[in-house]
Order: C-alpha cells, then sequence, then structure tokens
C-alpha cells in the first residue's frame, strides 16, 4: 500500500524531466571541457612556438637529443608542424583557439536547452585559405634560408603558393615578370588580410569580459535575490497541470442617464497671470442639460459582451482585458488593454473578424496612446 501511495503521488512527466535535466547537465560538462582543453592548449601552441628550436626531434629535422622546448617532445612535434605548414602564420591559430574557447564557455553558461555546438568547418577553411595567401605572400618576399625555420617564413604552404605565382609569371615577357609577381603578392596580400579579418571580425571587449557566472555570482554578494513567486496548479485526470488564470476586473461601464461632474475652476485662477486681474463667470450662465430619455442601460448585458469580445479576440491569439465600456447612441465603446508584446496594428488588422463573430453590422478598431479602444457598431 505504501509503495502504492508514493507511486500515485509520482507526477506523469518525471521521467521525462530527470532526462531532459541530466542531458541538460552533460550539455554543459562537454562544452565547458571542451573550452577548458581549447584554453589549454592555445597556452601549449603559445609556449611550444616561442621556444622552438631547430635541433629538437620532430618530423622535420632527424635528431636523437633531449628537446629544449618547453613544452618537451610533444611541444617540439606542435611547433614543427605549425611552422613547417604555414611558417610565421602559423599564430594565427592561437586568436582562433581562443575564441572557440571563449563561445564554448559563454554557452556553457546559458541555462536554455540550446542544441550541442558542432565545429564550424567553413570558418577553418576561409582561415586556412587566408593563411595561405598571406604564407605566399612571405615566400615570396624572402627567399632566403628564413632564419631557423623548418621551411623558410611561409612554410610549405608559402613555397607552393609561390612557385605557382612565379610558374604563371613565367608565361609572360621577361620584362613583365617582376611586374606580375608583384601584383600578383600584392593580391596575395590584400586577399589573405581580408579573409582573416572576416574570421576575426569579432567583438573583443565582449570575449575580455568576465565570464556570466562569475558576474551572477557578484551580483548575488551585492544585491540580495528576489523572492520567487510560486504559483499553485492543479492536476487534472490525464496528469497535465491546470494554472488557475488571474481573476479578471469587472469592467467600468458609463451611464448616460448620470449628470456629468462639474470642472472644478475654481483653481483654474491660480495657476497663470491671465486669471490674477479678472473674475471668471459663473456657471449659472450655462444651461443645464435637458434629462435622459433613452433606454436604460443593461450593464449585465454589456458586461457579457465585454467578456464574448473577449473570447473573440483570444481565439485569435489576442490577450487583454476589457476594463472599460462607454455607451452612446449609437456605438458602444469597449477600451481593450492588451497584454504585453501585442500590437496595436494587430488587433486593427482583426476589425472586420471582430465584427463577424460578435454579429454586429460593422467594428472599427483605432488606438490612442497607452491604451487601444475598439468600437463595434
Amino acid at each position: 500500500m505504501a509503495t502504492q501511495a508514493i507511486g500515485a503521488g509520482r507526477r506523469p512527466g518525471s521521467s521525462a524531466n530527470w532526462r531532459v535535466v541530466m542531458r541538460r547537465a552533460v550539455r554543459r560538462s562537454s562544452e565547458m571541457g571542451a573550452a577548458i582543453l581549447l584554453l589549454a592548449g592555445v597556452v601549449f601552441l603559445a609556449l611550444a612556438l616561442v621556444s622552438y628550436h631547430q635541433t629538437d626531434p620532430s618530423p622535420s629535422t632527424a635528431a636523437g637529443g633531449v628537446p629544449l622546448n618547453w613544452m618537451g617532445a610533444a611541444g617540439a612535434w606542435a611547433a614543427d608542424a605549425a611552422l613547417l605548414g604555414f611558417g610565421l602564420v602559423s599564430v594565427l591559430f592561437l586568436p582562433l583557439m581562443f575564441i572557440a574557447s571563449r563561445k564554448l564557455w559563454h554557452m556553457a553558461d546559458d541555462i536554455e536547452d540550446a542544441p550541442l555546438v558542432r565545429p564550424r568547418w567553413r570558418t577553418l577553411a576561409v582561415l586556412l585559405c587566408g593563411m595561405v595567401l598571406l604564407s605566399t605572400v612571405l615566400s615570396l618576399t624572402f627567399t632566403g634560408p628564413g632564419l631557423s625555420l623548418p621551411a623558410t617564413m611561409g612554410g610549405l604552404s608559402g613555397l607552393l603558393g609561390a612557385k605557382a605565382v612565379r610558374g604563371a609569371a613565367s608565361f609572360l615577357p621577361h620584362a613583365l615578370q617582376g611586374w606580375a609577381i608583384l601584383l600578383a603578392a600584392l593580391a596575395c596580400l590584400a586577399s589573405g588580410a581580408v579573409l582573416a579579418g572576416r574570421v576575426f571580425m569579432i567583438d573583443w571587449a565582449g570575449l575580455l569580459t568576465m565570464p556570466q557566472f562569475l558576474r551572477r555570482s557578484r551580483g548575488s554578494m551585492a544585491a540580495p535575490s528576489r523572492p520567487k513567486i510560486l504559483r499553485k496548479a492543479a492536476i487534472n485526470a490525464s496528469g497535465e497541470e491546470i494554472i488557475p488564470e488571474a481573476a479578471r476586473r469587472s469592467p467600468q461601464i458609463s451611464d448616460p442617464a448620470q449628470a456629468v461632474k462639474p470642472a472644478a475652476l475654481g483653481n483654474l485662477s491660480r495657476q497663470g497671470d491671465l486669471f490674477d486681474t479678472c473674475e471668471l463667470p459663473g456657471l449659472e450662465l450655462l444651461a443645464d442639460a435637458p434629462p435622459y430619455s433613452g433606454a436604460k442601460v443593461d450593464k449585465l448585458s454589456l458586461e457579457r459582451n465585454a467578456r464574448l469580445l473577449e473570447t473573440v479576440l483570444d481565439d485569435f491569439n489576442v490577450k487583454g482585458e476589457i476594463t472599460a465600456v462607454r455607451t452612446g447612441p449609437v456605438i458602444t465603446m469597449y477600451e481593450l488593454e492588451p497584454a504585453p508584446g501585442i500590437k496595436a496594428s494587430r488587433v486593427i488588422g482583426l476589425a472586420d473578424d471582430i465584427a463577424r463573430n460578435m454579429s454586429a453590422i460593422s467594428a472599427r478598431v483605432c488606438s490612442i496612446p497607452g491604451r487601444t479602444v475598439m468600437g463595434i457598431e
């Protein structure tokens, strides 16, 4: 009996909820782990490139001594591979890895159920093309051995690009070959700079800010947290939650039979210099309004129509509340207070649909600052 009572107290969606929580926790952990690994890779590659030695054992050097690289044998191999491929331009891998790490860390801060991060191969391909063009410029400019680098200043990609440029220029007359190579180098420099700029055209100020979870912790220490508002929800027979709607206010219905209150004119004489030296005429000069001879206002019927109008608007996914009803000899005006996020143009476009659903001759919807007013004939 106790087991049955415990099982009956469980909500039907509890098994799905823990799966969602588990999937979200695994996603955040994987993104944070990948961000930390990329950041560690940035530091590792930067130190490996700075401490590169040509005599360290690597794929391009047949040496058997102790590696002098600060990162050991792994750092010697990584630095040799990067410099062998792209030369000095290989340093562009460092900001790319840092940006990827920062983006993963920001997405880990987000608690929404966003999809997993997938590598942007297009961005990497654009950067590689730009690096090849810049390496070509270095190989065309510096034709010497290139200090202690394994494959000159531009690496193997720069050597291949420079060879392709010189091969294409060889088809021209000998007098024009130098100018053609110069123009090709300038074109490669401009194209490589544009491609690299597109990749790194980001908000660096946002990347160098404090992570979001640290800002939240500092804000929580500075200001007390707001209390959470709990709503009670009922559960129907099928196990779904039923959240009760907030009680609606009764609309303010005006009665044309009541006399209009006169305006307070006594204080007007104190507002400006114009009325300090003269006396306003008395109210006895005005004729009294004739007594109201129309039919008595049926407030219950008007309130029923107001609720019907709210239902019609809700059918068109327009949330709002009728706050007042103004009766007239021909037109009854309903004042609608729309819910946050509802545009006035959206309600105005439903004039014909409102008239059809309310069985009215016509309906005209217009807006004034602060509220939306609907008049139904």
